[in-house]
């Protein structure tokens, strides 16, 4: 009986990895427009197709700034990304799906005019890069 519950288990847990498969996976990095340092515990939000007509499927970033997604198995070609904290947006949000999976997206940093950090910065296939600039204590109190 033992035995049989183990088996179960395990052909549930298969089916459920066989299941996403045909999803795509991607990665969504978020790193400091100035240090270059991880964000953690951003809210980010990524939307398939054009956000007036999508859901947004929604994860906060973990310790290394990276937000994991499985995006539904539909033909999708362009990526929304929106950081919904409150911070100053440094990149522009639209994105090629086919990019993105191919070679990895960086996206623009317009809050580093000598683009150092995009030039030090990588992106593997499945992640987007992009850079956020918190606000400071002088800015929230305004």
């Amino acid at each position: 009986m033992i035995r049989t519950q183990h088996i179960t288990s395990l052909l549930l847990c298969l089916s459920t990895q066989v299941l996403q498969l045909g999803a795509e996976n991607i990665t969504v990095r978020v790193l400091n427009a100035k240090s270059g340092r991880p964000i953690k515990g951003q809210s980010i939000w990524v939307y398939c197709g054009h956000p007036a007509r999508s859901t947004p499927l929604e994860r906060n970033t973990n310790e290394d700034g990276v937000a994991a997604f499985v995006l539904p198995k539909k033909t999708i070609e362009e990526l929304f990304i929106h950081d919904a904290s409150d911070v100053h947006r440094c990149s522009h949000a639209s994105f090629s799906l086919a990019a993105i999976l191919s070679k990895g997206v960086i996206a623009d940093n317009i809050c580093d005019p000598k683009h150092k950090l995009i030039e030090s910065t990588r992106a593997r296939p499945g992640e987007v890069v992009i850079f956020v600039k918190p606000v400071s204590r002088w800015e929230g109190q305004r």
